[in-house]
Formats: structure tokens, sequence, C-alpha cells
């Protein structure tokens, strides 16, 4: 044990040249002005991170530093977003060190927690976090230019901030794969899931149903996506083997052979080029690639022996690192969505149970009995365990949460508007319809379809309620001569790929409507 501590403590001495820090500060600034300003620019802030009362279309969350600050309303969260802005433009420069960082760390957290963050908020946040713990500043940046007279510098900093980046992108992808159990990720059913996760209006830029046409090349996409994903670990063996390569060992040598590396790295830029190109889930990809930067080490720094460190520091850091992963893990490791038996009986629960217990050939309430056994006695242990950690989530925003498409939704919603003219219903706007486009530059920009995705669970029809009223204040400004307007949900089956080659049409079923007259709204 005292042998696994000294190198432990090795590891975390090491230091490098900042240059691959620098550019991954550099990176984050750029991903800020992207996710902040591209919701300022479409006229966003008010819609997703206000009150109904100052423009919002549902009743929002107050994060703690809104509830230190006095709560949400127009003044504090529009400080906030011009707060985030400025300290993404410092990170680009660079300068201002950690409090930049952490600037922009508090605010981006604040601001994603108003509505309900998504999985590239979770991400950058732990990223910002990891960059507060970084001296990412001590090249290519102004702090440089004032301290050297020089824009870059060959000053050493610690190493072991690029590589908790690392071990997050490692632990983000493993826990995504391992958690996608779903019937449709595996063999069972002929790896369908990308197929039908493309086939989902909330998702995609556009309707994709000609992927039936080239249905085996999802197939192969999803079971490279999925492999990738699992055997994430690897790559911590792989960039070790890398690192010690005057060692000794078959492995090692076979290994170092390989570009196993840039294999990883290639997949990985080809599977989100996907995402961009098919999904709109705004600055996802390039916030993930961010990450990507951290997998190479800088060239060597040129400024001879580095400064000795304090004693204290070199005993405190191993463990805080130590415990950082430790809660990382924890959280990120696979545990059920839902806690209580109720929630075990919602139709796609159960539908999902009824898959695998056909092709598993076991009764269901057995199978459902025994995963529901394994499962609370699991959470059991788990639960009590990471609320130790509970404050380190909260206020360092170090939450993992990467249960990514975890399975498709076979009856995905589509949200439509008419309005009463003339006794007559007229559509205004129909999801991903070429032809119905009002208001479609909000309500289907990525970050609205963000916080509105579980507005459509049938749990959630108070939300729905709240969207509609919002909706109809809108119809009634700009349809002065309409009577009403009606929002509505509509369902229908994905079809397979078969059945759309074959020529197939799916049932639309109204799911739920609201209905407001104009007369009645102030």
């Amino acid at each position: 044990m005292r042998t696994l501590w000294s190198r432990w403590c090795g590891l975390l001495a090491e230091r490098e040249a900042g240059t691959t820090l620098a550019l991954y500060r550099i990176a984050c600034g750029v991903c800020i002005l992207l996710l902040v300003g591209s919701i300022a620019w479409h006229g966003l802030v008010p819609v997703v991170w206000l009150n109904p009362a100052d423009g919002g279309y549902k009743p929002v969350s107050t994060p703690w530093l809104f509830g230190w600050l006095g709560g949400v309303n127009p003044t504090t969260v529009w400080c906030i977003v011009a707060f985030s802005l400025v300290s993404a433009v410092l990170l680009i420069l660079g300068l201002g060190g950690r409090l930049t960082s952490f600037v922009a760390l508090q605010t981006i957290l604040a601001l994603t927690h108003i509505d309900r963050p998504g999985f590239d908020d979770l991400l950058f946040i732990n990223m910002l976090w990891l960059l507060v713990l970084s001296r990412s500043t001590a090249t290519l940046s102004l702090d440089c230019r004032r301290r050297t007279g020089q824009w870059t510098s060959g000053e050493l900093v610690s190493a072991w901030p690029r590589y908790l980046v690392i071990v997050q992108l490692v632990v983000l992808y493993w826990a995504a794969g391992i958690q996608k159990v779903s019937v449709y990720w595996t063999p069972a059913d002929g790896y369908s899931a990308l197929y039908y996760i493309l086939q989902r209006p909330g998702w995609v830029k556009w309707e994709m149903t000609w992927l039936a046409w080239i249905y085996p090349l999802t197939q192969a996409a999803t079971a490279l996506t999925w492999l990738w994903e699992v055997t994430a670990p690897l790559l911590l063996v792989v960039l070790w083997f890398r690192r010690t390569a005057d060692r000794p060992g078959r492995l090692r040598r076979f290994c170092n052979r390989l570009p196993l590396r840039g294999a990883f790295v290639a997949v990985g830029l080809a599977v989100h080029t996907g995402i961009f190109v098919f999904m709109d889930l705004g600055p996802f990809s390039l916030i993930i690639g961010s990450c990507y930067i951290c997998l190479f080490r800088p060239p060597p720094g040129s400024a001879g022996v580095p400064p000795a460190l304090r004693s204290h520091r070199l005993q405190i850091i191993p463990i805080l690192v130590a415990l950082h992963i430790v809660a990382v893990l924890l959280q990120a490791s696979p545990a059920p969505m839902y806690s209580d038996r109720e929630s075990w009986k919602q139709p796609r629960v159960q539908a999902e149970l009824a898959e695998w217990a056909t092709r598993l050939d076991v009764p269901e309430a057995t199978l459902e009995e025994r995963l529901w056994t394994v499962s609370d006695r699991y959470l059991r242990v788990r639960n009590p365990i990471q609320e130790v950690f509970s404050p380190y989530y909260r206020y360092c925003g170090t939450a993992q949460g990467w249960r990514m498409f975890v399975a498709p939704d076979l009856e995905p919603t589509r949200l439509e508007i008419e309005v009463l003219e003339a006794g007559q219903w007229r559509t205004v706007y129909r999801e991903l319809d070429s032809e119905y486009r009002w208001l479609a530059g909000t309500l289907e920009h990525w970050r609205f379809r963000v916080a509105f995705f579980s507005t459509t669970w049938t749990r959630n029809w108070d939300e729905f309620h709240a969207f509609s009223q919002w909706v109809a204040v809108k119809a009634k400004r700009d349809f002065p001569d309409a009577e009403g307007v009606r929002i509505g949900l509509t369902a229908s089956r994905v079809l397979s790929a078969h059945e759309v080659r074959a020529g197939f049409h799916s049932e639309v079923k109204p799911l739920h409507s609201e209905n407001f007259k104009f007369n009645s709204i102030p």
C-alpha cells in the first residue's frame, strides 16, 4: 500500500508545459459563448430562464446562487448572463486565471439549473470545475503576457488536471454505454436503437424516415457506438502503456505498435460529427470535443527545473484528487432511473420489461421482481454513501448523470398548434414541418427542446398547461383576427425500417390538447 501511495503521489506531482491546458481553456470560453450567446441571440433567455410573470413558459427552479442573490428575476438572470459572457471572453484571452474560471463555472451552473440541465450542461460544468483546479493561463494568455512580456511560456504546470479531464471523458462514455440496457441496443433486436432514436422529432433536425433505406448502416453505427462506449476504460490502459513504453511486456509492446489512441479519437469524432449533423443538441459535440484536447500531451516545456512544491500540497492533493474520483465514479455508476415501485408501472418501463422477458423466455412478473430486488438492495447501499458528497456535487458542479439515449421512444410525441379563424381551425405550427413554421425559431431551438423534453410526459401535464398558456398569449398577439388557439400533442408508432420500405403508414393519435379563447386572455 505504501508503494502504491508513493506512485500515486508521484503521478500527481508530475508537471508539464501548459499548452494543452491553455487550448482547453480557450475551447471552454468558446463553448460558453456558443451556449449562452445562442440563447440570448435567439431571445430565449426570458422564455427558458424566467417565470411566467416575466415572460417564461413555465415556473422555474431557484439554484442556490440565485437564492443568494434574491431569486430568479429579470435583473439577476441578465446580470448572470452578462457575467457568463464576460468570463467567456476572459477565458479566451487568458485573463484572471482561476478566478475567471470560477466565475464561469458558477454562472453556467446557476443558469443551466434554472430549467432542466441537459447532458451537455452536466459535462460542461464538470469541465469548468477542472479548469478552476488548473493553471490554464501559464501560456497563450494575457496573464502570461503581463508576467513575462510574451504570449507564450515554457513554464511547467501540474499535469493532474489534464488527467482528470481524461478520466471524466472515460467515465462519461463508459457510464453512458453500460446504461444502454434497452433491447434495441443489443443483437436481440438487431441493433436498431439509432434508427429509432433518429425518428424522434424532438431530437433531430429534419424528418429521417429515409434511414429505412440504409438501415444496415444504422445497425453498424449502433453496434460500433455501444462497443466504443463500454470499452472506453481501455483508453486509460492504452495511455498508460504509452507513457511507460520503456517497461517490458509483450502486451505493452503490442499495444504501442497500434494507433489505438488515434482509433479512439477517430471513432469519437465520427460519432459526434454524426450527432452534430443529424441531431439538434446545441454545442454538445463541441463541448465534448474540447475534452479530446487533453488526450494529447503538450510539447516539453523549457522552464528548466520546476519550482519545488510545498510539502503540505504534496500530501493534500493526492487525497483530494482521490476523493474527487470516488465521488465521480460513485454517482456515475449505473443506477435505475426510477427508485419507487409505482414508477416501474409506467407503460414505457413495462414495454421494455416485456421485450426482455420475451427474449429471455422468462415470465415478465418474475423478471420484474428479480430486477426490483437487486436494484432496491443496490440503491440502499449506494445512496447513503453518495449523500456524503452531495455538497460537492451541488456547489462545485461535479454531478454525474449519463443516461444518454438509453432506450428509444417508439411512440414519440409531436407538437401542433392551430388557431381558430372564422370558425375553422388552421394549423400554424407542426414540429419539423416546413409548411407550418410559426414560432419555430423558439420551439425548435435546442435549448427550448432540452427544457421542454419532460413537459410531454403524462405526469407533467401541469407544465404543459403552463406552456399552452404562454403560447396562447403569443398567438393572440400574432393572430389578431383569430378567436382562439389549440395546442396539442399527437403520438404515433415509429415504423420499422421494413414497414417504411413496404409503404406502411403509422396512425396518428391525439394525446393531449389545451384550448384557449382569446377573449379570456388578458
